[in-house]
């Protein structure tokens, strides 16, 4: 019998997937999130800004991991007259 894992990067189930490697990648993605936080004066990092230098690879790895965050999180931002956005907030 073959040992099947949740892949979170693609929709389904995926023999490959080594968890610790994924584990890893989210505690790699949160501190370079929470380094830039630090840096801002808004506290906050628009999720565009922080996806716009990475490969579509790395996009589709951070983005399939998001839920996965835990010291950081993901809220939506919507003003009247502005246009909206996703906000990676500490």
């Amino acid at each position: 019998m073959k040992n099947y894992n949740y892949h979170s990067f693609i929709d389904g189930f995926d023999q490959s997937c080594d968890l610790k490697k994924e584990q890893q990648s989210v505690r790699d993605y949160e501190s370079d999130i929470l380094r830039k936080i630090n840096c801002s004066k808004e506290k906050q990092v628009s999720v565009n800004k922080y996806i716009y230098d990475l490969s579509p690879k790395e996009k589709r790895r951070f983005l399939g991991l998001i839920k996965r965050f835990e010291r950081v999180k993901i809220s939506y931002c919507f003003e009247e007259g502005m246009t909206r956005q996703y906000l990676i907030i500490a």
